[in-house]
């Protein structure tokens, strides 16, 4: 593992102590953690659980939510096995609530909400979610209380379901109805009221125009966390009048923490920090914390399930006008392109698998009778997989390492498409010409962003990164 940062991580809440930490959070859309291609990555729960430690080893009584969103946006039996994780990384920090939103209703409801209730607490809220009590016992709650120290201040938790995104959920479940937000809010609100905490904080699973309105309609909360247009997140709240409304971001990059203060015969007085996942958080060495193995069951998990296998395959676009044509690998390319094929073995690209199954982390041990102990990372994970091997999205690409070998690393047809036709018959213009590319903006966007993206590799440059790998026809 990566050697964390020798620069000091960043002051936390500088100043008098607080009474209380907030730990805000949301929308990780199954980005569990950095995939570790390139730094610095920002996000990963075992760094926000780093995160958190500090705070409670300062002394500090902290309160976790989350707003929700955990779940991936595809309904795939690895993004249920990414829910269920990131639902145990937030038990595992002591989150006092979660809000569900359209990312978990992905998969079928009945099935989302049964994992939910296995690793409660934290309380799953949503109060205006229809037929909760008849179809969702014991699952769902409108509100909930949490008061970390049994002599400190309370912290009320309410969630709704906004309308914009209620709808997107109702058009994938029919099934699903949500109440007015009006009736429901009032009723949760007279309820949590009366459990007299001392601060109110709004979980609205939507957009934050949307949730200045309905706050408007029914004022008192001190603090809304709402869902992000960008990925970037303002470090400033957003004040209108007693209330703060925070967004985050996307993938879990960033935290929020809200100091809490006690004056007397004053208001609460609330300080800010928005708060990066960086490298800052991130465990040297071989050290682990309790969402580290909870990771490493995770690669587990991914192995187990033999999910490179259930991977669907598409045909690539060469293969929609030639059927036949099939991913041979850089090997059958060598005689002809003798230049272009010995700056590929010395590049990057050529190591990537090498490089998935060196540096990929966490790494999880089997033991194995009579035999070495299997290390299982992330080169048995799709998500990973396809950015370091050939062709693996498409029909006769990578499989796994077993099946076919000849397709490790990044390769000559991850970029020009599949080959055999143009390796059976080189001179034939219908097999050559489609092969071709024109490096430029379009190849850019449409091949090299596929995995440099700004997540996998932020500081990419194609016309810094290009003459690296630079070659043409010959």
């Amino acid at each position: 593992h990566s050697t964390a940062p020798s620069a000091p991580p960043p002051k936390l809440l500088e100043g008098p102590p607080p009474d209380l930490v907030l730990l805000l959070s949301g929308e990780v859309h199954g980005y569990l953690q950095p995939c570790g291609c390139a730094r610095p990555q920002m996000g990963g729960l075992e760094r926000r659980y780093e995160l958190w430690k500090q705070l409670r080893d300062k002394g500090w009584a902290v309160s976790a939510v989350d707003l929700g969103e955990l779940a991936p946006a595809q309904a795939t039996d690895q993004g249920r096995i990414k829910f269920e994780t990131a639902l145990a990384s937030l038990k595992l920090m002591n989150y006092a609530a979660v809000g569900l939103g359209q990312a978990e209703f992905t998969l079928p409801a009945d099935q989302a909400l049964g994992i939910a209730i296995n690793y409660q607490p934290p309380a799953m809220l949503a109060a205006n979610l229809n037929d909760k009590e008849e179809r969702f016992p014991e699952m769902f709650k409108r509100w909930t209380v949490d008061q970390p120290r049994p002599d400190g201040l309370k912290v009320g938790y309410l969630a709704v379901v906004g309308e914009q995104t209620a709808k997107a959920i109702q058009n994938r479940d029919p099934s699903l109805q949500f109440d007015p937000i009006d009736s429901a809010l009032s009723k949760a609100m007279e309820e949590l009221k009366a459990a007299t905490p001392d601060l109110l904080v709004l979980l609205f699973i939507g957009p934050r125009d949307e949730a200045r309105q309905v706050v408007e309609r029914h004022p008192g909360f001190r603090l809304v966390l709402t869902l992000d247009i960008s990925d970037e997140p303002s470090a400033i709240p957003q004040v209108v009048g007693d209330t703060w409304f925070i967004s985050l971001g996307h993938k879990g990059k960033y935290a929020g923490l809200v100091g809490v203060y006690k004056h007397e015969d004053k208001p609460l007085e609330l300080k800010y920090q928005l708060v990066s996942m960086s490298p800052h958080f991130e465990l040297p060495g071989e050290q682990t914390n309790p969402v580290r193995e909870e990771m490493r069951n995770y690669v587990t998990r991914i192995h187990s399930g033999n999910f490179l296998a259930r991977w669907p395959k598409t045909a690539h676009p060469i293969q929609l006008e030639q059927p036949e044509a099939k991913y041979v690998g850089a090997a059958a390319c060598k005689d002809c392109h003798k230049s272009a094929y010995a700056m590929w073995s010395q590049s990057g690209h050529a190591r990537a698998y090498e490089d998935l199954v060196k540096k990929g982390e966490p790494v999880a041990r089997r033991e194995r009778k009579g035999q070495e102990p299997l290390l299982i990372g992330r080169q048995y994970d799709p998500d990973c997989v396809r950015c370091h091997t050939t062709g693996f999205d498409y029909k006769t690409g990578f499989v796994d390492e077993a099946t076919t070998g000849h397709l490790l690393g990044n390769q000559c047809e991850n970029c020009h498409g599949p080959a055999s036709l143009h390796v059976a018959d080189p001179k034939n213009p219908t097999y050559s010409k489609p092969l071709h590319l024109s490096i430029g903006k379009t190849v850019e966007l449409q091949l090299c962003r596929k995995c440099h993206d700004g997540d996998n590799d932020p500081k990419f440059d194609l016309d810094l990164y290009w003459p690296k790998v630079r070659h043409g026809k010959d």
